[in-house]
């Protein structure tokens, strides 16, 4: 079976063990519905792209796994789930011999990503090798990034891996973009994510149908209903 074009990779954490930093705020029941929530917001944006040829959800859990399914996206057992680099570059193997041209990695926790950023992501694949990375908010950590061939070199997602990939992209290609994108550059992990997200007043999602529905003083806000 071959899968030329672009493909979306997308890692996700079991939702059992997902956003441990939240624990103060959320329980494991809330917390898993957060990560499902985001999950759908990023399948929802990539979908949307048409110059997409697939997308790949990687997960150990079932229930991520259901709702790859949901839309249309193809669902990857992960066996080890060591993490989201090791998640990736297998798929990026996979990828690169069965013919697609590029993969987008995207991090499933990243709810305000849209149709328009991901285009803007894909529109950096300009010839036989090329790579872009969108930063998180912090500066440190990636929370997309573009690479084609699939698998030029290893993408590393750790939260602290931005700085790394950058001088190895030197190695590969010519220029690496590293694209500015709020929206992407925002990961919901910790108090003040979440507060952050809430301040932005975006259009509807399931991720802030969530955070409306369950984070305490969300009147403070203004986005309370």
């Amino acid at each position: 079976m071959s899968k030329f074009g672009t493909w979306a990779v997308v890692p996700v954490k079991s939702f059992a063990t997902s956003k441990s930093r939240l624990a103060d705020l959320w329980d494991s029941n809330d917390r898993a519905a957060l990560s499902a929530a985001m999950l759908r917001d990023v399948l929802g944006a990539l979908c949307a792209v048409s110059d997409l040829a697939g997308i790949s959800v990687v997960s150990a859990d079932p229930k991520v796994a259901r709702i790859a399914q949901e839309f249309g996206a193809e669902a990857i057992h992960d066996t080890a789930e060591i993490g989201p680099s090791v998640a990736v570059a297998a798929v990026a193997r996979s990828l690169a011999h069965q013919g697609a041209r590029t993969m987008l990695a995207v991090m499933g926790d990243v709810p305000l990503i849209n149709a328009q950023d991901v285009v803007q992501i894909l529109d950096c694949a300009n010839g036989d090798a090329s790579m872009a990375f969108v930063p998180a908010r912090d500066g440190i950590g990636c929370n997309a990034a573009l690479i084609s061939p699939p698998d030029l070199m290893p993408l590393t997602f750790d939260g602290r891996s931005l700085a790394r990939l950058r001088a190895l992209a030197g190695s590969h290609v010519e220029i690496a973009h590293v694209l500015d994108l709020p929206d992407v550059a925002l990961d919901i992990d910790d108090w003040t994510d979440v507060v952050e997200f809430f301040c932005r007043k975006g259009p509807p999602s399931h991720t802030r149908a969530f955070v409306e529905a369950v984070f305490p003083g969300s009147a403070e806000f203004g986005l309370a209903s």
